[in-house]
């Protein structure tokens, strides 16, 4: 209550700004200058780190659009499209990281999302084969073996699941 006011006006002129400040003023300039492909890089980590999404899968777009293909950029969008779904491995995201295969095919992070796609399709055994060559090629202390080891239970579990539920009821199932 003591604080004095800090008007935004202010804000936009301290030397010390905070987060929100600063992505505005790139907003701002890209207002002005929409084909800054580097500024569109930029804002997407930025828009996603701080829970905006949509924001972030524009402006990674926006940057493939303007600066072209590469890992990194076909990563993020992936990344922030798989946010966007709610974990979610859509057409769209299972493109995007099929390109960054198609320039890094050892991509740790692209190929444990592919595996994950194939096991939200119900293709559980290659969903396993995929997360145990990813963790075959990765080094032991590489931060994605856990993940990838509750992952690969999980899918055993689904498919031991799947192995035990009822078929499709028969006719004399149907009659009853």
């Amino acid at each position: 209550p003591e604080a004095p006011d800090f008007p935004l006006k202010a804000r936009f002129e301290s030397p010390d700004p905070d987060s929100n400040i600063l992505i505005r003023k790139a907003e701002l300039r890209l207002e002005e200058h929409p084909e800054d492909g580097r500024g569109w890089e930029v804002l997407g980590p930025v828009y996603l780190n701080s829970g905006r999404v949509a924001d972030s899968v524009n402006a990674w777009r926006n940057a493939i659009r303007i600066l072209g293909a590469d890992a990194r950029r076909y990563g993020g969008l992936a990344e922030s499209l798989v946010a966007l779904n709610q974990g979610r491995i859509t057409p769209e995201t299972r493109e995007a990281f099929g390109k960054v295969l198609e320039r890094v095919p050892d991509d740790p992070r692209a190929r444990f999302y592919l595996a994950l796609a194939d096991g939200q399709d119900g293709k559980f055994d290659a969903a396993v084969d995929k997360l145990e060559a990813l963790k075959k090629d990765s080094p032991a202390d590489a931060p994605w073996i856990g993940v990838t080891d509750d992952q690969i239970a999980r899918f055993r579990s689904a498919k031991e699941q799947q192995a035990k539920a009822p078929g499709n009821p028969t006719a004399d199932d149907v009659a009853a």
